[in-house]
């Protein structure tokens, strides 16, 4: 037996075409099914909404959406559609960063065939307290233009009202007891298959300036700091220095990488440099590298300074 998950992508009456498997010289094929799909529409115990961080960015600017559920009722078996997570010829596309040790609920989810971390809440909207669950994912797009961002959809069961349970025994005067809900026996959940949109978006994505940009330009945009320390600095021709350089910014660092240093006149005139680069690693808003470093000469006293070119969209240059 193997289950396969379709999703329609338009309402109407609709066929699901015969499945066929082929075993040797022998093929069976499956009879073809009709269903009736139905548009999305929300309702007041269930709405679903998409924020960006930003409505206009750069090309290589990371761009944080956010989808957040409202749910006024109980649900089971939930399950999210983002149909922007197939644009990967447009953009990048990262899991955001969850700090597990906060205290708060979190849950896996489905989202297309693959799962979200969400985090589980409260919020308001309209004026009406819901139970929400929140999850995000960040942007980095790949080329200029105008993007649509299409609705995004959650497909669940629905709590719709009770019905009534029938005792486990068989006996009158027990049922009427149990049916008191004394034991928990008297109701029984009724879920209907529900699923709700989202709102749209639109985000414009513009490309980076070329005027007096650098030719090390590291595809960098946002705002960035760096800084380097090193030890020991009393060491012998070819002796090995431990070369910390600490790239800082509020955004998302999983793109960033220790500019290479052998590309830097001062650094390879003077010190010898692996060839392998530091990968480097997170730790809250900023990115440590630690690279090995030799000197050539003795008459070499000091480190020059690590350069990193980047875009800087708060002066736009």
């Amino acid at each position: 037996e193997v289950r396969l998950r379709a999703q329609p992508l338009r309402e109407g009456k609709l066929v699901i075409p015969p499945i066929t498997v082929r075993a040797g010289s022998e093929t069976a094929s499956t009879r073809p099914v009709s269903i009736k799909a139905m548009k999305p529409v929300e309702t007041d115990d269930f709405k679903l909404k998409i924020d960006l961080t930003k409505s206009s960015c750069y090309v290589g600017e990371p761009v944080t959406v956010t989808v957040t559920w409202y749910m006024a009722a109980d649900v089971q078996t939930a399950a999210f559609s983002l149909p922007l997570m197939k644009d990967t010829d447009l953009f990048y596309i990262e899991d955001s960063k969850i700090n597990t040790n906060s205290g708060k609920k979190y849950y896996r989810v489905p989202l297309g065939g693959d799962e979200v971390v969400a985090e589980a809440g409260q919020g308001a909207l309209n004026g009406q307290v819901f139970t929400t669950l929140t999850f995000q994912k960040v942007l980095i797009p790949k080329k200029p233009g105008e993007y649509a961002i299409d609705p995004v959809t959650v497909s669940f069961q629905a709590l719709v009202g009770f019905r009534r349970q029938q005792s486990p025994f068989g006996d009158d005067l027990f049922s009427k007891f149990f049916n008191n809900d004394n034991f928990g026996f008297g109701k029984q959940g009724v879920y209907k298959q529900r699923v709700v949109p989202s709102n749209s978006l639109k985000l414009i994505i513009r490309d980076l300036p070329e005027n007096d940009r650098p030719a090390d330009f590291s595809g960098l945009v946002g705002e960035y700091r760096i800084e380097a320390k090193a030890e020991p600095t009393s060491v012998n021709v070819g002796d090995p220095i431990t070369l910390t350089v600490n790239i800082s910014s509020p955004q998302y660092l999983d793109p960033v990488e220790l500019p290479p240093l052998s590309g830097q006149s001062d650094f390879a005139k003077d010190f010898k440099i692996p060839p392998e680069r530091a990968t480097g690693e997170i730790s809250g808003n900023k990115k440590v590298f630690t690279q090995t470093i030799r000197p050539m000469r003795a008459d070499i006293t000091q480190i020059p300074p690590v350069w990193l070119s980047y875009f800087d969209t708060r002066s736009q240059s």
